[in-house]
Parts: C-alpha cells; structure tokens; sequence
C-alpha cells in the first residue's frame, strides 16, 4: 500500500511517486537567489512532477510490459524501494536545475553548438536523465530486462 511521509506523496491520479517541492529546495545546494525564485511560483511542484515521470518512465522502459506492475508493487509497498526512487528523483531534478535536462531531453534532434545531428539513441534514452539517478536505480532490479523479475525480489511471488 502506498504512503506518504514529509518528502514524497503518491499521487492516486498518476500512480506514482512525487517529490514534495520542499525535499528538493532542502537538500539541493542551490544559490540563495535560485531559491527564493522557487518559492513565488509553482515551478519546483512540476519540476517534482515532471522527475518522477522521468524516472518512472525510465523504470518502466527497460523490461517488458509485463514487468511494471512487478516494478509499481515494490516501489509502493518495500521502503528500500522507495528510498531509492525518492534519491533518484532528487538527483533528475537537480539534473534538471543545473544542467538543463528538462531542455535536452526535449530537444528536437539538433546540436546547435556542433551545427549536426544528435545520433537518436543520445537523444532519447540515457541522455534525458541524470547518471545519478541511474547509478541510483542500478543498485536494485528495476532496469533488468528478464520477465521473471520477482524472482529477484525475494519473497515477491510468496
């Protein structure tokens, strides 16, 4: 069953994980001026949105179909799950915050620095999401392929 603490609710509408927009503006180093910005707007609360559909989405693209509602029960129902998506999270939008990964990941397929094509395997995929996340969700089972993936939860299928 899914619940909710001081740094992240589920949303029933989305069926997942988001950030509260205070765990971010708290555990991200940011400049003083950057936070106060984010303080009279909503921008951080859909930046939070926006990350955990990044990261689910993620999740969800490496494996087959079959897998999610594998991936959905453990990240709502085993808190080391959990801790783990809740870190992934932070770090896509800190990715977000300093390296613009919101823009690149909705990049229309030009470098306008190098004046060429970005190949598409770079600009769909790896690019669009923070190395920290992913060395994140590296340390579960999120992103194995296999469909016999409660095998790798143990307990899951009891």
């Amino acid at each position: 069953m899914p619940y909710d603490d001081k740094d992240m609710y589920y949303d029933n509408t989305w069926e997942q994980y988001v950030l509260e927009a205070d765990f971010p503006k708290n555990k991200i180093a940011m400049p003083q001026n950057l936070i106060v910005e984010l303080g009279k707007s909503d921008y951080l609360k859909k930046l939070c949105y926006e990350a955990s559909d990044d990261i689910y989405n993620y999740i969800y693209r490496h494996g087959k179909q079959e897998t999610q509602p594998t991936k959905k029960y453990v990240i709502e129902n085993l808190d080391e799950e959990r801790k783990l998506i809740k870190k992934a999270m932070l770090y896509q939008i800190r990715y977000s915050l300093r390296s613009g990964g919101n823009m690149i990941k909705d990049m229309a397929g030009i470098d306008f620095r190098k004046g060429k094509v970005i190949p598409l395997k770079e600009q769909r995929g790896e690019r669009g999401i923070a190395k920290s996340a992913i060395d994140v969700l590296s340390q579960s089972n999120y992103l194995l392929k296999s469909t016999h993936i409660n095998e790798y939860w143990v307990g899951l299928d009891e």
